[in-house]
């Protein structure tokens, strides 16, 4: 039986968006779960489809009443989800795609037998290559990219496969869409 919950991880530039948008296309019948965020809308992001963009008072008032119960912090700001969507999802027999960073982990630990985990990750230089292109500034750029590099020593291993995105997004896809056949 495949996986229900397929968690996409990794580091910043890795190519996780684009590569979650280009499966959803192909499988259109996974449904992707937007993570909630308090950090600001970027340029060709959709509220709503790439996370659920919310102020800082927001993001902590529903963490405060439990709509938000898994929370990752990552840079400066957090990024959560909800877990009860998640399972009313799967009740309705529905195959879930997201990423959810450091998330995916706890999501592992409460549905072991429906989740897996796949990190994407991409040489340094393309990774700052691709994070340049999204109008940060360079100072912000090495602090994330540092940030990145910490965690993917920490993270790596603890996902169940590792599909590297240096070539191009249809050969990434195509590896991803193998794996969760």
């Amino acid at each position: 039986m495949p996986y229900e919950i397929i968690c996409i991880g990794g580091p910043c530039g890795a190519g996780k968006d684009t590569l979650v948008e280009e499966i959803t296309k192909v499988k259109p019948q996974l449904i992707r779960v937007p993570r909630y965020t308090n950090r600001p809308i970027k340029p060709g992001e959709k509220d709503k489809i790439n996370h659920i963009y919310l102020s800082e008072k927001e993001f902590a008032k529903l963490k405060r009443k439990g709509e938000i119960n898994l929370v990752d912090n990552f840079y400066k700001y957090q990024y959560g989800v909800n877990i009860q969507s998640i399972d009313d999802l799967l009740r309705k027999n529905k195959r879930l795609i997201g990423i959810f960073g450091v998330c995916s982990l706890k999501l592992k630990e409460i549905f072991p037998k429906k989740t897996i985990l796949i990190y994407v990750t991409a040489d340094p230089e393309q990774l700052l290559e691709r994070m340049r292109h999204r109008n940060d500034s360079e100072k912000e750029i090495w602090t994330r990219f540092e940030i990145s590099q910490e965690r993917l020593e920490k993270e790596i291993g603890q996902f169940d496969y590792v599909v590297h995105n240096n070539t191009s997004v249809e050969t990434a896809v195509k590896k991803i869409l193998k794996i969760i056949a």
